[in-house]
């Protein structure tokens, strides 16, 4: 119950932030995703069908706040939550700073995906500002890591 309210909690937050802050934060082009980083902070510490959950529940939330295509951002989403959720099977424990690299890898792993489900015009362009925008989740994502391992009582020894 827990993990579900603090889910519903973040991925509300996160709604929040996606909508008032991506243009004001864009540097050269790079736009943090706050929903996808909610997300994929979320599903580092929940179990695989919590993280799946999350994962179509923010893609759900951004595809209806930009009226997107459901299906890709969705599927995208719920992949890499569920990446996210099977890296505590690896026996590594994660912690805030490897948490940044991994959501990283999660964010460049959904736009990736996207790239392939729905072509852009321009594939260098849209690579480009995918990776940015990767590193810039990896920034917002550190303190997002580090109050949910505090709500979700995390213990771990961790980096």
């Amino acid at each position: 119950m827990k993990g579900f309210l603090v889910s519903l909690i973040s991925l509300w937050i996160g709604a929040i932030l996606q909508l008032a802050l991506p243009d004001r934060m864009a540097i050269l082009g790079a736009r943090p995703d706050f929903l996808l980083t909610f997300s994929l902070c979320l599903g580092l510490y929940l179990s695989g069908y919590g993280a799946v959950m999350t994962g179509f529940f923010a893609g759900a939330i951004q595809a209806s706040l930009f009226g997107a295509f459901l299906g890709p951002l969705v599927f995208s989403r719920m992949a890499a939550n569920y990446l996210m959720a099977r890296i505590e099977s690896l026996d590594i424990e994660i912690g805030p700073l490897l948490g940044t690299l991994v959501v990283g890898l999660g964010s460049l792993i959904c736009s990736i995906f996207y790239l392939f489900v729905v072509p852009p015009p321009a594939i260098g362009p849209y690579l480009t500002t995918s990776v940015s925008s990767a590193l810039y989740n990896c920034i917002i994502a550190l303190p997002i890591l580090a109050v949910l391992r505090r709500l979700l009582s995390v213990k771990s020894s961790g980096v």
